[in-house]
């Protein structure tokens, strides 16, 4: 695992690595007058521009603590098959991306048991999240 900046990077393997990007609006980005709608729209942009023309699947997720998620699952066809943002509204703004070294094709079944099990835990990680602000 390495942290660089506000975010954090997981090694999963020899060509397999999560992103998670972690952005707080009440420090330094809220005094430069950035917004979190600017922020979400920023990262779905993003997600829109990894997912290119390839088919994919979003799910929507709201939990106890307000906080509302989304997470694009691209099965085939790109480096990015898991991408997720997730807010409060407020004052968070999370997202993280899967990536893989090399891009996922038709033939790459030997992985999607894997990038399955990884979206289980995201999914379970975005449902029971509660930041607690300093």
């Amino acid at each position: 695992m390495g942290v660089k900046g506000n975010n954090i990077t997981l090694q999963l393997g020899k060509s397999v690595n999560l992103i998670i990007a972690f952005s707080l609006l009440l420090g330094a980005l809220s005094r430069i007058g950035m917004r979190i709608e600017k922020i979400i729209q920023n990262r779905v942009e993003r997600i829109s521009l990894n997912i290119g023309d390839n088919p994919s699947i979003s799910t929507e997720l709201k939990n106890d603590n307000n906080f509302v998620s989304t997470i694009i699952k691209t099965p085939t066809g790109t480096i990015n098959p898991l991408q997720f943002i997730s807010t409060d509204n407020v004052s968070w703004v999370i997202s993280g991306t899967l990536l893989l070294k090399e891009s996922l094709s038709s033939k790459s079944d030997s992985l999607l048991p894997v990038i399955d099990a990884i979206e289980r835990d995201i999914i379970y990680a975005l449902e029971n999240i509660n930041l607690i602000e300093p």
